[in-house]
């Protein structure tokens, strides 16, 4: 347990040096059994002993855990102050092993959305790349091809992603895949469509290995995006009839099937098949009832396809639940009201408009 520093009672170097390594102790026992609940007046302590006896070693080790506790926690301003502080006392210890608080800091900088000081926290690396292990150098590498991505600088993207695949087939699939869906969605954005369905391949040669039915749907609905940029409808339904195969291997548990359903839809509206395009928005609006764009978007198929029965009966269930964050959107609610108007329920279309103004929905 950790307790209150009593300075009084510290004295000698040695004892402020054991009280520290209970407190390394601590943080290691809390984040590996996910307890992150530590009160600030423990840190300020801890940070105040750091301060008086200059143990540069062991600073470099704290901050570096208080980062990851504070990572756990989702609060990104500490965990990037906490790594910086560890970096800084790095420097100082001249140790071999700042490429591994580098990197963590270049992790930080991609979670806030600064990508161009994530590319410079990446570049005090590149000296040290003789000392670094093959998985850390295909970690720097896909980190640095993310922040180009996000900075829509795709060629540099694809130049550090294949240096990162270089490294990443001496690790495993999963980095693999990850590696590879970058490099797919870099070709995409430059509209080298061919390179993107081959590593889109690549993909589901990997999960083939794993056995991942749901992301193996979605790098197929990924293919046939592409082919209908391309509007080659036999793809499309080659491809779609893939994906119709592999539902029932789904898990309903599955985070990825309410978007599959979606996708269907989507696909089966674009290829202007009614009942499959409506039987799959209702499918993903069955497992997330409360989703605004699922909704809107079957409002919308109703509505465009003149389908009075449906466009009343998905009406009548949002007024019923009172789901504000569905009418808040202005075009749900104008189409609601229309539906009314065109089909002469006046009596409803004024009681919808007093209620709006009243702000009940």
């Amino acid at each position: 347990m950790l307790k209150k520093i009593d300075f009084l009672e510290i004295e000698k170097k040695e004892d402020a040096e054991r009280v520290v390594d209970i407190y390394i102790s601590e943080l290691k026992k809390r984040i590996n059994l996910d307890s992150f609940n530590i009160e600030d007046k423990y840190i300020n302590d801890l940070e105040k002993l750091l301060m008086e006896w200059k143990f540069y070693d062991k600073k470099v080790i704290i901050y570096e855990l208080l980062g990851d506790l504070y990572s756990e926690i989702g609060d990104t301003n500490k965990e990037y102050t906490y790594y910086l502080k560890s970096l800084e006392n790095h420097f100082i210890t001249n140790r071999n092993d700042s490429y591994i608080i580098i990197n963590k800091i270049t992790v930080s900088c991609i979670k806030t959305e600064k990508y161009n000081e994530a590319i410079t926290f990446s570049n005090l690396i590149i000296p040290l790349s003789k000392d670094i292990p093959k998985e850390y150098k295909a970690k720097i590498h896909y980190n640095r091809a993310l922040s180009y991505k996000k900075l829509e600088e795709y060629k540099k993207a694809l130049k550090e992603i294949n240096l990162a695949e270089s490294y990443a087939y001496e690790t495993d699939y999963v980095e693999m895949k990850k590696f590879l869906m970058l490099k797919a969605n870099c070709y995409i954005k430059l509209h080298r469509y061919f390179d993107a369905l081959e590593t889109y391949r690549q993909v589901l040669w990997i999960l083939e290995y794993m056995n991942n039915y749901d992301e193996k749907c979605a790098i197929y609905l990924n293919m046939v995006d592409i082919y209908k940029d391309k509007d080659d409808k036999e793809k499309i339904l080659e491809y779609v009839n893939k994906v119709v195969i592999l539902l029932p291997n789904i898990s309903k548990e599955s985070y990825y099937l309410k978007y599959i359903y979606l996708e269907l839809g989507n696909i089966y509206r674009y290829l202007k098949n009614n009942n499959l395009t409506e039987k799959y928005y209702k499918k993903a609006l069955e497992i997330s009832p409360k989703d605004v764009n699922i909704i809107s978007k079957l409002l919308d198929f109703y509505y465009e396809e003149n389908n009075y029965k449906g466009a009343f009966t998905l009406s009548e269930d949002i007024l019923n639940s009172k789901k504000k964050e569905v009418l808040n959107e202005n075009r749900n609610f104008n189409k609601i009201l229309s539906l009314y108007l065109e089909n002469d329920y006046i009596k409803e279309a004024k009681d919808l408009l007093n209620k709006k103004l009243k702000g009940e929905y």
